[in-house]
């Protein structure tokens, strides 16, 4: 009789980055394909006449991107044709008849129960939230907002963290040298830069956010300070050529960074998303990704820091710069190359914590916009018999970060030379 030790080793060993990636590829897909997935407008509706509309490809079309009131008011006036009632040669319609919009009198109904208000749609397969929301309709549109939160705020610390890690890492405190004038400018516009560029224009940040253009704000607000910046990087290198300003200085870089990792790090960081969220009135799910972003950095600086630290003492780095090659070059051609692998495995870990700290600040009401997986998760607080509520938005934030962690797992030990995985072998007892 075989042995049962290698069957079990054998099972620990299965690959289960597939499946990981098989969820993600098909939760990402989901989100992609969400409005041809959960509609309740058809795609194509052919006339006994032979004219042909396409309800919902108009609802969709973003011809009024910048106007949200217009694009509401069109969609609105399409809902209220009544498709079903139309004498019709053919009609296309989506899989599932529920985008998640509340339905007032299909409350709490069970998975499987007929609609009230909509009988012609179909059944509610999954059931419906206390605002009568179609919670299979809701988990397709949501997966649209968690998975696009978490990608947001990701790249952001991404960014974030690439920079102050490669600041602090492979300059140091002793690499960069500028003139006073330089060094003087820079402080300066840095200042003006957030002066003008976001102090002076919070009163327009939330007038945004209740318009839906927080990210054009945002974006109008990165260009003025950049160009304040550069500005100011023009008039270092002309101050630079005075006598008194022309005194070359060390730029602390990495004492620097790293204090300001230490403050980062030292408060709590859920408590400091509650305080920064409770600042703004109206709270949007742009504003949310863009806090956890500015809030989840630091441990990829920490990182890339401490990689570049190491490259820098490497044979070929010290050889790249014996041969006369600027720091910029060796930075970019040859060092951070080298210190981007764990970079992978962060992205793939902070992808569910991103998603789950999402969740947390919808299940406690701080998001006021479409509900999203946690927020899907808070209409089961008061609710404790609509069992369905909580499980199915649950499991899909359950599989989904697990599916990001087994992911991070899988990279850090395909990159980890001590990992050597064999395939295992039943033998007889």
């Amino acid at each position: 009789m075989p042995s049962l030790r290698p069957l079990v080793s054998s099972f620990a060993r299965l690959r289960f980055h597939r499946l990981a990636l098989g969820w993600l590829a098909a939760m990402g897909l989901m989100a992609l394909l969400a409005p041809f997935l959960a509609n309740p407008l058809p795609f194509r509706v052919v006339m006994p006449n032979g004219g042909t509309f396409y309800p919902a490809w108009q609802a969709e079309a973003r011809g009024s991107f910048w106007d949200p009131v217009v694009q509401r008011e069109r969609e609105m006036a399409l809902r209220e044709v009544a498709w079903y009632a139309q004498k019709t040669a053919s009609v296309w319609w989506a899989p599932v008849r529920y985008d998640g919009q509340p339905l007032g009198k299909d409350k709490l109904l069970p998975p499987g129960a007929p609609s009230r208000l909509h009988p012609e749609r179909g059944r509610h397969w999954l059931g419906t939230t206390q605002s009568g929301r179609d919670l299979l309709g809701a988990l397709i549109h949501g997966s649209r907002l968690s998975l696009g939160v978490g990608l947001l705020a990701v790249f952001i610390a991404l960014s974030l963290g690439l920079m102050v890690g490669t600041l602090t890492g492979f300059w140091q405190d002793h690499r960069l040298v500028r003139a006073r004038g330089q060094w003087w400018a820079t402080w300066l516009g840095l200042f003006l830069a957030w002066f003008y560029g976001w102090n002076r224009r919070a009163v327009l940040f939330e007038e945004a956010a209740q318009s839906q253009q927080l990210g054009q704000e945002i974006l109008i607000s990165l260009l003025i300070g950049g160009g304040i910046l550069i500005v100011a990087h023009l008039a270092g290198r002309g101050l630079s050529r005075l006598p008194f300003l022309n005194r070359p200085r060390r730029i602390p870089l990495d004492t620097l960074g790293l204090k300001a990792i230490e403050v980062l790090d030292s408060l709590p960081r859920l408590l400091l998303l509650l305080a920064i969220a409770a600042i703004f009135r109206d709270r949007s799910l742009t504003l949310v990704a863009i806090l956890i972003g500015l809030t989840a950095w630091t441990g990829l600086a920490r990182l890339v820091r401490g990689e570049l630290l190491r490259i820098s003492q490497l044979d070929f780095v010290q050889a790249a710069a014996a041969l006369g090659l600027k720091d910029r070059e060796i930075l970019w051609r040859h060092a951070l190359p080298q210190a981007l692998a764990p970079v992978y495995i962060w992205v793939a870990f902070s992808l569910g914590g991103a998603i789950l700290s999402e969740s947390a600040l919808s299940f406690l009401g701080l998001v006021e916009e479409a509900p999203s997986w946690g927020g899907l998760i808070s209409d089961a607080k008061s609710y404790f018999e609509a069992w369905w509520i909580a499980l199915f938005p649950g499991l899909c934030l359950f599989l989904t970060v697990l599916a990001c962690n087994v992911m991070g797992e899988w990279l850090r030990d395909r990159q980890d030379p001590r990992q050597v995985v064999r395939p295992a072998r039943l033998t007889g007892s």
